[in-house]
């Protein structure tokens, strides 16, 4: 009940329906409360496991390194449209930090291949 209106609005609901009791005998409607844990198991279920992590090798000038800066790389990706997968290129911008060491990682989460069977 975040703002006035809404407890205004709730306050007059809970009024009616006790003075409803009081005077014609009306019983308030019980609801059953939304219970989520059915649903969030079911959720679980349908949930897709992980993709796989694909190790890219690039290589870069020791400067890169030295001073940092970024280095592109272009790869080709499947990517589902309505019709099915189809081939798309994409540019991958790589961030390389000042005084970065020489095996340097990077991961693109949910920016590579679609899956049918995986995120």
């Amino acid at each position: 009940l975040g703002d006035q209106a809404t407890r205004r609005q709730y306050d007059r609901d809970r009024d009616r329906d006790k003075a409803s009791y009081e005077v014609n005998g009306y019983k308030p409607k019980k609801r059953a409360h939304f219970d989520a844990s059915e649903m969030l198991k079911k959720l679980r279920e349908m949930q897709k496991p992980p993709g796989l992590l694909i190790d890219v090798p690039l290589s870069a000038k020791l400067e890169k390194f030295f001073h940092g800066g970024f280095k592109k790389v272009i790869r080709q990706r499947r990517v589902r449209d309505f019709a099915g997968f189809m081939m798309q290129q994409r540019v991958f911008r790589v961030d390389v930090p000042r005084g970065a060491s020489a095996p340097h990682e990077c991961v693109f989460k949910r920016q590579g291949d679609h899956h049918e069977e995986t995120q």
